[in-house]
């Protein structure tokens, strides 16, 4: 029973020593609070101010003569029903070759040669996937022509092509 009175007696102790920190503290604190409070209370009524229609409603809105420019997306807060009211975005008509190429893959050649072959090349360096195919592209090759990249060797790559569009 001597541990909890000694508990209460510590505590009790520990509050007359700290007692004029502590409300001083509580004074500081609750001033702060009544500013804010303050602030708060002043910050909505200008809000509301701001937000409220003008009690001028007799005279309608003019319109300008000369419309100001569109704003920059990132400028202010981004409006929503502008944005959903937009008429939608055209999408891009297919280029002459992306056409072509996609007609080729209709067109069923019945004579001629079928299957696939590998194309190999040696260089004086390795090569990686996007360094093949980007300088393929360079050179005018079309990319999705080429069905499959191996390394097989050291220095060494090959391409997977289609025999039958190899020949045109």
């Amino acid at each position: 029973m001597t541990a909890p009175m000694d508990l209460a007696a510590i505590q009790k102790a520990f509050a007359e020593q700290n007692a004029p920190q502590l409300e001083k503290v509580n004074g500081e604190l609750q001033s702060k609070v009544t500013t804010l409070e303050e602030e708060n209370q002043q910050l909505r009524a200008q809000l509301l101010r701001s937000s409220a229609p003008p009690s001028d409603a007799a005279t309608p809105p003019q319109p300008p003569s000369n419309p100001a420019p569109a704003p920059h997306p990132t400028d202010g807060p981004i409006n929503w029903a502008q944005i959903a009211t937009r008429a939608p975005r055209r999408p891009r008509l297919p280029t002459p070759q992306k056409v072509a190429a996609i007609s080729r893959g209709f067109n069923l050649l019945p004579e001629g040669p079928k299957g696939f072959k590998y194309l190999f090349f040696h260089r004086s360096r390795r090569y990686n996937y996007i360094q093949i195919r980007s300088n393929l592209r360079a050179i005018g090759v079309e990319v999705g022509r080429i069905l499959d990249i191996i390394f097989p060797a050291r220095n060494v790559f090959g391409l997977l092509i289609d025999v039958s569009t190899s020949m045109l």
